[in-house]
């Protein structure tokens, strides 16, 4: 295996015409990146920059790699946009003598899908397909894209993993794997329920952690998301509403967080609210 920036651009662009599923050639997701100090700056095959959310700066592999062939002294590879149901993960610098810890492992095996070297040589995109919709996930060791990014391409192949497959419960899994625990509850249960929602609320924002809950009712992202800040939230509810799910999802569409329009989905919230109401 040798680094991207370590072999020459015909043989880059023959690597990825043979070990890159037709699946993802055939896409019009395709750009380049030069290096800029310490960053990949995505190009656009038409000449000038690229941006992950503008479909316009993107073409197709055979566009791209006419113009990377023909301004090689610049371009050094190739990126994907993530979107239109193409997703990636990427894994940084968790390749030690070839192989990965076994919690990487369970990681890709949840995908089962393409997965290749980093231009580094030292990292993992997973290339996968994902109806499911998602937003980006990022945490120190793993980071999930389904939208507005761009993931290098390499077409050097990891373990033999060269198939590209759907992998929405693989996606849900490492998702799920990755976010933070609930917020800590009281370990004992109200004693008595408030029967009111305003009493309810008033007794709520009065509590000791009350000043995070506002700011989680108002709207605000207090966690890395706003859906993890929507978890939050249904978590809080559970415990004053001694776990009735109706009447949870009932007071969280009277907060500011249902403004979203994924805020107001029946399956989300239900889904929310059954996770928060099991919670111990």
């Amino acid at each position: 295996m040798r680094p991207v920036l370590e072999i020459s651009a015909h043989d880059l662009v023959d690597r990825i015409r043979s070990n890159v599923p037709e699946e993802l050639q055939d896409r019009r997701q395709w750009c380049l990146w030069k290096v800029s100090g310490d960053r990949k700056v995505p190009l656009s095959p038409w000449g000038g920059y690229a941006s992950c959310t503008d479909v316009k700066t993107w073409g197709t592999f055979d566009q791209a790699e006419e113009t990377f062939l023909k301004y090689a002294h610049i371009a050094k590879g190739f990126n994907l946009a993530m979107g239109d149901g193409l997703a990636g993960m990427d894994l940084d610098d968790v390749v030690v003598n070839g192989t990965v810890s076994p919690l990487m492992t369970l990681f890709l095996n949840h995908l089962g899908s393409y997965t290749e070297f980093s231009p580094s040589g030292t990292g993992l995109h997973s290339f996968f397909l994902c109806d499911s919709p998602h937003e980006n996930r990022k945490t120190n060791a793993v980071e999930l894209y389904f939208q507005a990014h761009f993931l290098s391409v390499t077409g050097d192949v990891f373990q033999g993993r060269d198939r590209l497959r759907t992998a929405d419960v693989g996606a849900e899994r490492i998702l799920t794997a990755l976010r933070p625990r609930m917020p800590l509850l009281p370990r004992a249960p109200l004693k008595e329920i408030p029967e009111s929602d305003s009493e309810l609320l008033e007794k709520m924002f009065a509590s000791r952690v009350g000043a995070k809950i506002r700011r989680l009712w108002d709207g605000e992202t207090v966690h890395k998301t706003p859906s993890e800040s929507d978890m939050a939230l249904m978590g809080y509810l559970a415990y004053w509403c001694g776990g009735n799910t109706d009447r949870m999802i009932s007071l969280f569409l009277t907060s500011a967080r249902a403004e979203r329009a994924k805020g107001q989905r029946k399956d989300y919230l239900a889904r929310m609210a059954g996770k928060a109401a099991r919670n111990p």
